[in-house]
């Protein structure tokens, strides 16, 4: 038994090792293409770079307004990020917590809903959002994201309100307070594990978006960062260093957010799945 326990431990860690590897290598071969230049990257893709050379960098910088880029999609994220979970943890609170005609039918469609694509409602939105003249605005994506979102947060969030004993919830009645104050002083104090997860999981989806902006944010200094992104690749085809620097440095703030968070992200899908 204590052979087998050690084995097992040790393919355990095989296996993790295998993965850090996987996800490490990609990035450190990114980063060391980011200090070539095109012909040294063409003589060698593989080898590293014989000096640090960093005009990418400076170039990138000077062709794209990178910080407004960031700032375009800082707003979208964070606008979207805030609005869809306030919806979605009032929503898992009625769900979870509360008696009314037609519960359970609606918190079974919340699945259902999750696997429609953005795509198919892009036509049917821009159309909609061209009447309302919100096409080049921040609140049309914004509008987009939330909807897309509150699905899945919803569906989360509930499964974590199971763990909030109605004790609780009844001693607060008790002492006086409404809805509104119990769901703003105490359901989303114990619910910020769930909560945290969900506007990390889904801040770094709308970071990454590309379809919604694209269609919507159709000026160039509405763009976010992934639309630039996709111009680098449309221009400098033949560079390839530098379109890899510009990933690189528009990926670095959500590497660091996923690094300074994924702790967060841990707990709170491991307490929602326990409790």
């Amino acid at each position: 038994m204590y052979r087998e326990s050690r084995l097992s431990l040790s393919l355990k860690y095989a296996v993790l090792i295998l993965v850090a590897i996987a996800v490490i290598v990609p990035l450190l071969f990114a980063v060391m293409t980011t200090l070539k230049t095109s012909d040294e990257y063409i003589r060698n893709p593989l080898g590293l770079p014989q000096t640090l050379y960093l005009e990418n960098y400076r170039e990138i910088f000077q062709k794209f307004n990178v910080p407004r880029l960031l700032l375009n999609s800082l707003i979208l994220t964070f606008s979207s990020v805030a609005i869809g979970c306030y919806v979605s943890v009032m929503a898992a609170y009625a769900f979870g917590k509360m008696e009314f005609p037609g519960r359970r039918l609606l918190s079974g469609i919340l699945v259902p809903i999750m696997s429609v694509p953005a795509i198919v409602m892009v036509i049917p939105l821009f159309t909609f959002f061209s009447s309302l003249d919100l096409i080049n605005t921040f609140a049309a994506p914004i509008i987009v994201y939330v909807g897309l979102i509150i699905p899945f947060s919803v569906y989360l969030v509930t499964s974590f309100m199971d763990s909030i004993p109605n004790e609780i919830l009844e001693a607060a009645t008790i002492d006086g307070l409404g809805t509104f104050g119990i769901f703003h002083r105490i359901i989303i104090p114990l619910s910020l594990p769930a909560i945290s997860t969900v506007m990390i999981t889904q801040g770094m989806w709308i970071w990454n978006e590309l379809l919604v902006a694209f269609i919507f944010l159709q000026k160039e200094e509405l763009r976010t960062v992934v639309v630039g992104l996709t111009s680098i690749q449309g221009l400098y085809t033949t560079n390839i260093p530098l379109m890899i620097t510009g990933a690189v440095v528009i990926s670095l703030p959500l590497l660091l957010a996923f690094i300074f968070s994924q702790r967060y992200v841990i707990r709170g899908l491991v307490e929602g799945a326990l409790k």
